[in-house]
């Protein structure tokens, strides 16, 4: 026979053959939460330089698929997984100044928020090098960095936004939970999750203009280098161009 009580002194006093007792109570659960989150803590750093890795690998995979390899995309790589933490960071440091109180369970949000941005920041890539891929086939005449992230954001901006509020809003049912530590979860994710959008769409968005700049300076520089092979003037570079690369 099993029974749950909520005295820890009677579970460690009383002693039957016949009935087994077990604890059951909001305290103990929070108290395994909090455990469980602190044991979290020391893979923060094991799990960003993975992330870092797979990210960097898949990044130049992708990259050389579309032939567009640059050594610039390692940036891109390592910043999507920098982003979430810095969205975490000021996130629930603005909790804790409004005056939220630290749990050990939000050691467990910068995991959650990091899965998060680094899609996000993987649509973005992917969309960037297909727009890359349309201009080089269809060159247009005011072609630049910020021209570029326009159709990226266009074609990624719904998608991410849709993509945090399917995550804010799911964690609002955690907000009314009897557990304040679930709760406390919750928010932490919430604030994260949007700081995280808030840092996709701004930071992340500049670095891609920058890097794109330095891609299109080494396109470029490519063409350049193929007119001097071809060993015409500037006036037939535009045929020498599609004569070599036919």
């Amino acid at each position: 026979m099993t029974f749950f009580v909520p005295n820890r002194v009677l579970l460690r006093e009383f002693k039957s053959p016949e009935i087994r007792v077990l604890t059951l109570s909001t305290s103990y659960v929070e108290s395994e939460v909090v455990r469980a989150g602190m044991s979290l803590l020391p893979f923060l750093i094991v799990g960003f330089v993975i992330m870092a890795i797979v990210s960097s690998v898949t990044t130049f995979i992708s990259a050389f698929y579309m032939q567009q390899v640059s050594i610039h995309k390692f940036s891109l790589a390592i910043a999507a997984c920098i982003c979430p933490f810095m969205a975490c960071g000021t996130a629930l440091g603005a909790l804790f100044f409004a005056g939220v109180r630290f749990g050990s369970i939000l050691c467990v949000t910068p995991f959650l928020v990091l899965a998060i941005g680094v899609d996000d920041a993987y649509l973005m890539i992917h969309a960037w090098q297909r727009v890359t891929a349309e201009r080089r086939a269809r060159p247009v005449a005011d072609d630049s960095p910020a021209s570029r992230l326009a159709e990226v954001l266009v074609d990624t901006g719904p998608a991410i936004l849709i993509s945090a509020l399917t995550n804010i809003f799911a964690d609002v049912a955690g907000c009314f939970t009897s557990s304040p530590e679930i709760s406390l979860l919750a928010y932490g994710n919430m604030a994260s999750i949007l700081c995280d959008f808030v840092y996709q769409i701004t930071f992340y968005s500049a670095i891609m203009t920058i890097t794109g700049r330095f891609e299109m300076r080494e396109e470029e520089q490519r063409r350049h280098i193929k007119k001097i092979a071809c060993g015409v003037d500037e006036d037939d570079s535009e045929s020498c161009t599609v004569g070599f690369c036919g």
